[in-house]
């Protein structure tokens, strides 16, 4: 049987995936016509730029929010510090590594202060609530899209009574305990158990009602808001653009930019957005730029926030030490410091964001 070739060192893989994001957006960019685009950055005036960054800044209040609302649950004594550097550095290390393994690396730390089972429960819950958030909003939005074309209501109006009722139901059925809530959620965790090397995730870690509302709720804040920083970059270039429109393009970027097939989502969001947008009716080197300057905003801003924070979680070794992990069971408590310590780093250990 003929050895199986080496894979590419990880690095190098993410190199490629950045230079296919770039040729979209350069392939988009052409497509819509490259001097009416350099048109519009010349026209945009410095005070959107700013004010869209100012706006993207402010989301990741609640977005630290939504993974204290978590983490507080199921993390005895997890402190607001420790979540805003947790939620920044596994927002900061996925943009730059592959597969979510920020996420991975979270879990890892986590797990040197509790149960493997626990500290998967806690990442796998974030990210769910996080994904139930923006499928809300998209669906709210997309009610407001349609139903004035069958009731005479305002769109406003339809948007927080659609989003309202999906929060209830959402929060309903994760309380209820059924089946459906209960394999969506371990799917959801078995990912990250298959990540660290673990056979199952153990019994499921169920969130009390107020703090599941509370992270759902908080996690709606912040796609709202890194909507918000895209209408602001939109509403400078094309302020006729009606605002279902801005919300739904937005969203749309955001949801391709989640599916993680490019770091940061470089090329999937531009594309995303400005397709949709071009689809209802705006001209197309306008939503091209928007999509570029709204995507490029929140990706340095995440790597502005989360690059001290991710450098410090994977300087504890949190991959270099899933080997360890993977040796120990799902429901083994974590160790004591100093009783694993194969690598000799206690102390940067003691420093990571699963310690007090």
């Amino acid at each position: 049987m003929p050895p199986r070739p080496e894979k590419a060192p990880w690095w190098l893989r993410e190199a490629a995936l950045i230079l296919l994001g770039v040729a979209l957006v350069a392939a988009y960019v052409i497509q819509a016509g490259a001097s009416e685009v350099a048109t519009h950055l010349q026209d945009l005036s410095v005070a959107a730029i700013a004010l869209a960054v100012a706006v993207n800044l402010l989301g990741w209040v609640p977005r630290i929010a939504s993974y204290h609302a978590v983490a507080a649950s199921t993390l005895t004594g997890t402190s607001w510090r420790q979540s805003a550097h947790a939620s920044l550095a596994a927002n900061g290390a996925n943009l730059v590594l592959p597969a979510r393994l920020g996420d991975v690396a979270l879990v890892v730390d986590l797990s040197r202060r509790a149960t493997v089972a626990r500290s998967i429960a806690t990442v796998a819950a974030w990210r769910a609530l996080s994904t139930l958030a923006l499928l809300l909003l998209a669906g709210a939005t997309l009610a407001a899209l349609l139903v004035p074309r069958l009731v005479p209501w305002p769109a406003w109006a339809i948007l927080a009574a659609a989003f309202l009722i999906g929060f209830g139901l959402v929060v309903f059925v994760a309380q209820s305990g059924t089946r459906l809530a209960a394999t969506w959620m371990r799917r959801r965790a078995d990912r990250f158990a298959t990540a660290v090397g673990q056979a199952t995730t153990g019994p499921p870690v169920l969130l009390p009602m107020r703090a599941l509302a509370a992270s759902l709720l908080a996690a709606s804040l912040a796609w709202a808001l890194e909507v918000a920083s895209a209408a602001v970059v939109l509403a400078s270039l094309a302020p006729a653009t009606p605002w279902p429109h801005i919300v739904m393009a937005s969203l749309a970027g955001l949801a391709a930019k989640a599916l993680r097939f490019t770091p940061g989502g470089i090329g999937l969001y531009e594309g995303m957005f400005a397709g949709v947008l071009w689809g209802l009716g705006v001209e197309g080197s306008t939503a091209v730029t928007a999509g570029i300057l709204s995507g490029l905003v929140s990706n340095l801003v995440t790597l502005a926030l989360g690059a001290r924070s991710a450098a410090g979680l994977l300087g504890t070794g949190s991959l270099a030490t899933l080997r360890h992990l993977r040796e120990r069971p799902w429901h083994e408590a974590a160790p004591a410091p100093g009783e694993d310590a194969a690598d000799g780093n206690d102390e940067a250990r003691a420093e990571g964001l699963g310690r007090p």
